[in-house]
C-alpha cells in the first residue's frame, strides 16, 4: 500500500542529494534507508518561533544536545521563511534521521541526526568526575548511552559509597540519562543520607521518584515510607510527595497528559482528597512551621497553591496556610 505520506515524485531527488554526499553516513542512509515520511512543508515565522521556545526550555534545563540541534534548525530554516521545503524522515539500522531539501535548488538545506563532526577528544588523563562532566557536555550516543558510559565511568573498579558528592550527583544524571530510574532514585536517596537538608537534592529526589514511580501509588507510598523510618532526609518531604500523588491522581493529572488542574476544574476521584489530608496532617506532625518555614520554600514551595485542590474542601481549610 502507498504511504500517503511519501511525495513519491520527490523521492529520486532526495535520495540522490544524500548518495552523493562526500560525508559516508550521509551517503549510505541515502542509499539503504526506509523514508517513513516525505511532505512538502511551508516554513512560517510562527514556527521559528516555536523553536525559540524550546531552545530556552533546553537551555533552562540544560539539555545541551537538545538546545544545538534546535538552534541548528532553525538557523537553517530561517532563509527560508515563506517558502516550501521537502521534509524527509529516514529510519536507518534502527536510527531517525530527519532531512530538509529545497527542490528549487535541489540542494540539502538541513541534515538532523548524522555525526557529522569529528568529536572533540575526550581528557583522557582527567579525574573521574571531569571525565563525567565532559561527557554531558560532548553528546555523542544519545541519551541512554551517554548515561551508561557515565555510570561505568564512575563506578569503575569503585562502589558508590566510595563516590564523592559530586560524582554521586552525576551518577543519579547518568542513571537518569540511561532510562534506569530507579537507580537514580537510590543514588538521590544516598545524596540525601549525606546530605538531608541539600535543596538539590530534595529537588532531584523529587524528579527521580515520580520518573520511577509515577504510575505505581503503592510502590510510591512504600518508598516514602521507607525514607521517613530510615531517616533519609525531611520525613515532612516524604509527606508532602504522597499528598502530591494523592492529589493528582484525585484532580486526573495522572490520567490525562498535560492537564494541570486548577480551581474550578471538576476533581475526578474525590475519594484520594482524605488521603491526602491525611499527609499533610502527617508533615506538620513533623515539622508544625512548615507552612511558613522560608528555609523549606524550595521543596514545599506555595502551600496553598500547591495543594489547592484539597486545601478547596470545607473538610480541609483548616490545612491551609
Amino acid at each position: 500500500m502507498t504511504n500517503p505520506r511519501v511525495l513519491l515524485e520527490s523521492v529520486p531527488l532526495v535520495r540522490r542529494l544524500l548518495a552523493a554526499s562526500e560525508h559516508p553516513e550521509v551517503a549510505r542512509v541515502g542509499r539503504l534507508g526506509e523514508i517513513s515520511y516525505l511532505v512538502d512543508e511551508h516554513v512560517e515565522q510562527a514556527e521559528l518561533e516555536i523553536y525559540d521556545a524550546l531552545i530556552a526550555d533546553c537551555a533552562k534545563n540544560q539539555r545541551i544536545l537538545g538546545k544545538r540541534r534546535m538552534q541548528e534548525l532553525r538557523n537553517a530554516l530561517r532563509p527560508y521563511i515563506g517558502k516550501n521545503l521537502l521534509k524527509t524522515g529516514i529510519q536507518c539500522e534502527s536510527r531517525q534521521y530527519e532531512i530538509y531539501v529545497d527542490p528549487d535548488t535541489q540542494t540539502i538545506v538541513h541534515l538532523d541526526g548524522f555525526y557529522l563532526d569529528a568529536p572533540p577528544e575526550a581528557p583522557q588523563d582527567a579525574a573521574p568526575v571531569d571525565q563525567a562532566r565532559w561527557i554531558f557536555a560532548h553528546p555523542r550516543d544519545g541519551w541512554r548511552g551517554d548515561g551508561r558510559r557515565v555510570v561505568e565511568l564512575l563506578l569503575a573498579g569503585r562502589d558508590v559509597s566510595e563516590l564523592s558528592s559530586d560524582e554521586l550527583l552525576l551518577l543519579a544524571k547518568g542513571y537518569n540519562y540511561w532510562g534506569h530510574n530507579a537507580k537514580s532514585f537510590e543514588t538521590a536517596k544516598l545524596g540525601l543520607a549525606r546530605e538531608p537538608h541539600s535543596t538539590e537534592w530534595l529537588s532531584l529526589a523529587r524528579l527521580y521518584a515520580w520518573n520511577a514511580f509515577l504510575n505505581d501509588l503503592p510502590q510510591l507510598l512504600t518508598a516514602c515510607d521507607a525514607c521517613i523510618n530510615a531517616g533519609v532526609g525531611p520525613a515532612a518531604f516524604w509527606h508532602l510527595l504522597k499528598a502530591s500523588q494523592f492529589k493528582r491522581i484525585a484532580t486526573g493529572e495522572c490520567e490525562l497528559e498535560e492537564f494541570e488542574w486548577s480551581p474550578g476544574h471538576p476533581i475526578l476521584h474525590p475519594e484520594f482528597l482524605r488521603p491526602a489530608a491525611e499527609a499533610l496532617e502527617a508533615a506538620l506532625a513533623c515539622e508544625p512551621g512548615l507552612r511558613e518555614e522560608e528555609a523549606a520554600r524550595d521543596w514545599v514551595g506555595d502551600w496553598n497553591l500547591r495543594f489547592a485542590a484539597v486545601l478547596q474542601e470545607p473538610a480541609f481549610k483548616h490545612l491551609a496556610q
